[in-house]
């Protein structure tokens, strides 16, 4: 048939090409959806909390307990620095 091949020499050449284009459309699916999802979880909050809402909220997590004296001392001075 073609240069020696038979038929189903060219059916399994077919064969293999086929699944190959089918991996490879496979692979671009999930990499285009993962670049979407991605994307979407990398985006930026609208902006920074202000220095009064983050003083704020480290006195909550003080009253609650969940800072020590010293870490809230630190915070404090290094939210403090930003202004």
């Amino acid at each position: 048939m073609l240069a020696g091949f038979t038929g189903w020499h060219v059916l399994i050449i077919l064969f293999m090409v086929l699944v190959l284009a089918g991996l490879v459309a496979v692979v671009i699916i999930i990499v285009r959806g993962a670049a979407k999802s991605g994307a979407a979880a990398i985006e930026p909050s609208a902006a920074p909390a202000s220095p009064d809402r983050r003083l704020d909220e480290l006195e909550r997590l003080v009253a609650a307990g969940k800072v020590t004296a010293a870490e809230y001392a630190e915070k404090r001075a290094e939210i403090l620095g930003l202004l």
